[in-house]
């Protein structure tokens, strides 16, 4: 018999946290709420303690804990992915084994809010952000300078999203589009995976913010983004492709909406993406753009102003010119 009152799905992705799944699902477990809710816990085949963990608390909490335990690493993307199709709920919320929930009303007032507000696709709160080789060191985000800024109409939109990405994962609650499956394009080469998934949601939707701080986000020194902070480029040179990816999908998807801010998103990219592979001589990353991804390029390219497209063109040449220089032929890395 179908459960009437599931109303929410937490998903939570989990590789190697054997030091804080158990804070993660305690988070989770402790939230007071008058509907009932399921937690998809995807362990991406971790070599400590992790699904040892998971399973204790599955058979705990039967009714609750779903485990979703993989025998091969298939990588955070599509192990996220694989969970988002399972999704059958009206909202999806979000909880990385290595964050926390902090609020045990955190999921209760989203759905309040998102039940009283019909017009938003999402909703998200402050988190407090602290750094796992630096204890002392805690921001809260989104900070109230920001608040002050972004938040003059009392909302947000995709259109301030596109600008910065201000909202933390563990602090989301999508009112979930796809409980008949993930559309074919959506794949685990569109990073930043969560903003994505943000920009799908308020598409044609507000952004709500719960004004307070229900969670808790972790940066870990050898953590993907906390490395981007570091040094942009090192994640653009990786990721940066699959960041044009995931902007050509989202144009695609808003079949023209925010044109302006995806072209400025787009422009950004190559730019950066550009100024890497001439910096470095690296042919290898322009031909990534040019020829294993045409497609991608032709989406964003043609986006793009004809003045800036004598920009790109320049670029261009400037990278083959100087690769054709190169004592060593490109190749693969």
């Amino acid at each position: 018999m179908e459960n009437t009152k599931l109303r929410v799905t937490v998903v939570c992705v989990t590789y190697n946290h054997e030091k804080y799944i158990a804070q993660a699902l305690d988070g989770i477990l402790m939230q007071k709420t008058n509907f009932d809710f399921e937690v998809l816990v995807g362990d991406d085949a971790s070599t400590d303690k992790t699904p040892e963990i998971v399973r204790e608390y599955a058979k705990k909490h039967p009714d609750i804990i779903k485990p979703v335990l993989r025998r091969k690493n298939i990588g955070a993307a599509k192990n996220s992915i694989d969970l988002y199709k399972r999704v059958k709920t009206e909202y999806v919320a979000i909880c990385d084994g290595d964050d926390y929930w902090s609020d045990p009303y955190k999921l209760q007032k989203q759905v309040n809010f998102l039940d009283k507000h019909k017009d938003y696709g999402l909703c998200f709160s402050k988190v407090k952000m602290f750094y796992e080789d630096h204890p002392r060191k805690i921001e809260i985000i989104p900070n109230d300078k920001f608040i002050k800024n972004f938040f003059k109409k009392g909302y947000l939109t995709a259109s301030d999203l596109l600008k910065y990405n201000f909202i933390a994962p563990v602090s989301v609650v999508w009112r979930w589009k796809f409980k008949d499956g993930l559309p074919k394009w959506y794949n685990e080469h569109l990073t930043p995976g969560d903003l994505c998934m943000h920009l799908v949601h308020s598409r044609d939707s507000k952004i709500g913010l719960i004004n307070e701080v229900t969670a808790a986000y972790r940066r870990q020194k050898n953590g993907v983004w906390y490395v981007a902070v570091q040094d942009y480029n090192k994640i653009y040179k990786k990721y940066g492709i699959d960041m044009l990816e995931m902007i050509s999908a989202i144009i695609k998807y808003y079949n023209g909406a925010y044109l302006d801010e995806t072209k400025s998103y787009a422009r950004y990219l190559f730019n950066k993406i550009l100024d890497i592979a001439i910096n470095e001589d690296d042919f290898y990353l322009y031909n990534q753009v040019l020829k294993k991804h045409i497609k991608l390029y032709d989406i964003v390219f043609n986006q793009l102003s004809v003045p800036y497209k004598k920009t790109i063109r320049h670029k261009f040449i400037n990278v083959i010119a100087r690769c054709l220089l190169l004592p060593k032929p490109y190749g693969k890395r």
